[in-house]
This record gives structure tokens, C-alpha cells and sequence, in this order.
């Protein structure tokens, strides 16, 4: 028997109000890598935190010509969380590429998002 799984590629419209991309991280079988790409369009740019929700997973934001315009990963939950609450990257309008590599030693399928939030800029 033959089946083929094949993860969601999403294009997420970015607003100054920020938006994000999610999935289902499954079970790595046979050559299953985990890594996910999808796009980002950015249409109202700004400076956005990033905040990943599953534990284990390493991501890459990278523009139209292959800069990379911010990562993290939530390998600690210590320096993931400081990542959220101290880094922000400015985006400007366009398309952006999304690598996420999702855990390998998953039992069980898990959701996961990653979210773009709104900095406000530091007050004079």
C-alpha cells in the first residue's frame, strides 16, 4: 500500500496588525524531513515579534532574494520566550519565504503556529 502525505503550503497575507501560519506536525516516517516551506505576503510592513508555539522547531524567515530576515527556535523555552518579548524584525511590503523544521521525535501529530505580532515602536 502506497500513501502520500503532503503538508499544506499557505500563503499568509501579513497586515501592521500582524497574522501567522500554522499546521500539523506529524510523526516523521520513512524520508519525511520535516521541514515546511510556505510564503508570507506582506502587505502593511512593520516591526513584528515573532512567536512560535511548538516546542522543538526551528524556523527561517528570508526575503524574494534569499536574505535572511529573521529565525529562532524554541529549542529552550527560556530563549524563545526572551526571543518574543526582545527581538522585532522590520518587514517591509512583499513576499517573504518560510522554512520551519518541526521536531523529530513527535509520538503523535501536534498543531503549530507561528505568529507575526505588532512592536510598537520605542517611545521618544
Amino acid at each position: 500500500e502506497y500513501t502520500l502525505d503532503i503538508s499544506p503550503h499557505q500563503n499568509a497575507i501579513i497586515t501592521a496588525g500582524g497574522g501567522g501560519i500554522g499546521g500539523n506536525a506529524r510523526p516523521l516516517v520513512d524520508k519525511d524531513t520535516g521541514v515546511e516551506k510556505h510564503s508570507l505576503d506582506v502587505v502593511q510592513g512593520g516591526n513584528f515579534a515573532f512567536n512560535m508555539s511548538l516546542p522543538g522547531t526551528r524556523w527561517a524567515v528570508m526575503d524574494k532574494d534569499g536574505k535572511l530576515m529573521a529565525s529562532g527556535d524554541t529549542l529552550s523555552t527560556d530563549r524563545s520566550t526572551l526571543d518574543v518579548l526582545n527581538k522585532s524584525v522590520k518587514l517591509d511590503p512583499g513576499k517573504y519565504d518560510v522554512t520551519v523544521i518541526l521536531p523529530s521525535k513527535l509520538t503523535s501529530p501536534q498543531p503549530w503556529r507561528l505568529d507575526l505580532i505588532p512592536k510598537l515602536a520605542d517611545a521618544p
